[in-house]
Order: structure tokens, then C-alpha cells, then sequence
């Protein structure tokens, strides 16, 4: 007869991320950014409203490292990326990306608008995360961001 034994295991430690919003007229920006990210629709318009150009800080509340963190697309737009990713995000650390939107026409850039960030644990389990985000269609500025707990 085999005789089971039940092992006790810890918990993997899970990165999850956190965001605050900064921008030009927080007076707390910084210009040192971790990755810059240019969304544009239409590479071929000639006349493009652009957003206020805006940053996020990105924190990992979660408990074990984020690692190759890719922002894929804003409303459903592909991303093109000046820089690859951020290669890693350690428990309570925090990353600054900067956002520079431009747009073909107004209706591109809704009043409640998301962004798909993808990420792995150090396992290589991947994560998907939406982080919501308001814009002010008057001044063409984002006033506030939510994000969403990470799908995997």
C-alpha cells in the first residue's frame, strides 16, 4: 500500500499592477521614462488631433516580480514602441511610461477608453491586464485612469 502524503507548498508570488496617472499639469512629472509609447491609427493623415501628451506610473502591488511588460494597443489600436519593454517591475517598485496619442479623427479617442498591458511572472505565466483611462474631449487631456485586476 502507498501512503499519500500531502506537501505543503507556499503560495507563488504573483505580480499584479497598480496606476497613477501624471501629467504636464500635475507638476510632478518627471522625464526620465522607462518606455515611451506612440499611438497613431493612421500613419498616413495629414492633419491628426494629438492628446496632451501624458505619463503613467506603474506600480507592482502584487508580490513577486512583473517581467517583459508590453503595452499591445490602446482602444484596439496596435502600438508601435520606441523601445521593446520594460524588462522587469520588482514587488513595490514602480516604472514611468510615457503616452503621445495621435489621432486620424475625434471619434478614435472616446470619453472612457482602455489599454491592454501584457506581463509574466517569473514562472513565464503570462498576464493580461486592462487599465481603463478618461479623457476630457474638450481639452484633449486624460483626466483619470483605473486599472483592472490581471487576467492569465
Amino acid at each position: 500500500m502507498k501512503a499519500s502524503r500531502t506537501e505543503s507548498v507556499s503560495p507563488l508570488l504573483f505580480p499584479e499592477l497598480g496606476a497613477k496617472i501624471k501629467g504636464v499639469f500635475d507638476g510632478d512629472t518627471s522625464y526620465k521614462f522607462d518606455l515611451k509609447v506612440d499611438v497613431d491609427p493612421s500613419l498616413k493623415a495629414e492633419k491628426k488631433i494629438e492628446l496632451t501628451p501624458f505619463d503613467i506610473t506603474l506600480t507592482n502591488i502584487g508580490k513577486g516580480p512583473a517581467c517583459n511588460l508590453i503595452v499591445r494597443e490602446v482602444n484596439k489600436c496596435p502600438v508601435l514602441q520606441s523601445e521593446k519593454s520594460i524588462r522587469i517591475i520588482k514587488p513595490e517598485e514602480f516604472k514611468q511610461i510615457q503616452f503621445s496619442i495621435h489621432l486620424e479623427k475625434e471619434d478614435f479617442i472616446k470619453e472612457f477608453n482602455t489599454m491592454k498591458i501584457t506581463y509574466e511572472d517569473i514562472y513565464g505565466e503570462k498576464y493580461e491586464q486592462d487599465l481603463d483611462f478618461e479623457v476630457d474631449r474638450a481639452f484633449y487631456q486624460v483626466k483619470r485612469i483605473h486599472f483592472n485586476r490581471p487576467k492569465h
